[in-house]
């Protein structure tokens, strides 16, 4: 089985706002062969419209499912309720990227916009099989900007078993790029045979439906061989590709490929796919980071990181902590894989930070290696000058002690308190 022990639990309290909300597939305690999961059952608001649900993971948008559809259980036990007809919804939504351990939150999307935590829906996976043996190996940079990514590929990009796009700002991604497309063609669709409509997007198998969820043969193929086949499809690029990449670089004995990326669906689908995948979470005091953000808009001389939507520091601040909780998360819910590295041990205690990488990634670590690799990375590093916003590496760490203003200092304090003290860092 693919995915087992499902479980859904409801959320207390529901007929404070609903005349009722079920679920009736899936049952909790099923088993599944399929990388899906069918969502069927009704939602009656007791005022206004249940307009769709809305499926979170993480505190992520994982899928939105309409409340449209006829519902004979609503309209036999609700007849007199305005709406009970059409309160009913069916669809389904793919655990391509979700943990071995899942959780999804079923929320009620009201016709005022506002949010009801309606249900939890847990289970266990397994992973896609693709029967392709892939040469090299993924390793990630998960962490967020202007958190010392860009260091931190300059300094791996020296060592021969790593391989990378070392164009600045190491920001390409084609592995990322399969994986999400990966995501995106496993993913059950709305039927919607409109695909030829547009020539920049390309939306899940429209086949891949409820049209086929009611002939076993059909669904069985494109829940199970489809998406192997479509996984072996992204395995096959990304290793050719970065084979292509290494033999022009001379590592033609490299082991791993290396991307930056948030934290997000993407890494669980590198697990899934590839045995010996690893990932480096990179954390920066967070304090450090927002003056780092804000210095570097103020350079180019316009504003970015999500400063752009917002009129304040203080607003950008209280802003971050979301981006900042959600990579503390994703570190504490994957702490026994990955390597949680500090920027500021990067920059103050490289050889002991390059050793520790190295040998969780089992590759050679030996000094005179390491030695090597530092002593490139000084001689490479001054092309990276438009890149910081602080004389050297030194004057960047603590800069927010000097650099905020007394009331941004405290109010960071407060926003990332615990955040600070969970990575390691005093308030």
């Amino acid at each position: 089985m693919t995915i087992q022990n499902i479980d859904v639990t409801y959320q207390p309290n529901l007929d404070e706002v609903l005349h009722g909300f079920e679920i009736h597939e899936p049952r909790s305690g099923a088993d599944s062969d399929s990388h899906s999961i069918r969502l069927d059952g009704w939602a009656l608001a007791r005022r206004g419209k249940v307009r769709r649900l809305q499926l979170m993971h993480g505190g992520v948008p994982w899928k939105s499912i309409p409340v449209t559809l006829h519902s004979s259980v609503a309209a036999n036990r609700h007849a007199d309720v305005r709406g009970s007809s059409t309160c009913g919804f069916r669809g389904s939504f793919g655990t391509l990227g979700l943990p071995p351990q899942f959780r999804i939150d079923v929320f009620a999307v009201m016709q005022n916009g506002k949010r009801l935590h309606c249900a939890v829906i847990t289970g266990t996976r397994h992973s896609a099989p693709t029967g392709y043996a892939p040469r090299l190996s993924p390793l990630t940079i998960t962490s967020l900007a202007r958190t010392g990514t860009t260091r931190m590929m300059q300094t791996l990009h020296q060592h021969p078993s790593i391989v990378l796009d070392n164009q600045y700002p190491f920001e390409a991604r084609p592995a990322g790029y399969w994986f999400h497309m990966l995501k995106i063609l496993a993913e059950p669709s709305s039927g919607k045979n409109t695909f030829e409509a547009d020539l920049t997007t390309l939306p899940p198998c429209p086949f891949h439906s409820e049209v086929t969820a009611n002939r076993p043969p059909l669904r069985n193929w494109f829940e199970t061989t489809y998406v192997n086949r479509t996984a072996e499809f992204a395995q096959r690029n990304i290793d050719q590709l970065y084979q292509e990449i290494a033999a022009t670089q001379g590592k033609a004995d490299a082991q791993y490929f290396a991307e930056k990326s948030l934290p997000c669906h993407l890494q669980w689908i590198a697990r899934e796919l590839y045995e010996d995948a690893k990932e480096i979470i990179l954390v920066r005091d967070f304090r450090d980071m927002v003056c780092s953000m804000i210095s570097f808009n103020r350079k180019r001389g316009f504003a970015t990181f999500g400063r752009e939507n917002v009129d304040s520091d203080g607003e950008f601040i209280r802003m971050k902590r979301h981006d900042v909780g959600r990579l503390m998360a994703v570190a504490r819910e994957r702490q026994a894989k990955i390597l949680l590295v500090r920027y500021e041990d990067l920059v103050l205690d490289t050889e002991a930070s390059l050793t520790r990488i190295f040998q969780y990634l089992q590759i050679d670590d030996t000094p005179t290696l390491v030695a090597d690799i530092i002593e490139r990375h000084h001689r490479v590093s001054d092309d990276l000058d438009f890149h910081r916003t602080t004389a050297d590496e030194l004057a960047s760490v603590g800069r927010w002690k000097t650099d905020l203003p007394p009331k941004l200092q405290v109010l960071c304090n407060d926003v990332f308190g615990e955040l600070l003290t969970e990575a390691g860092y005093d308030v």
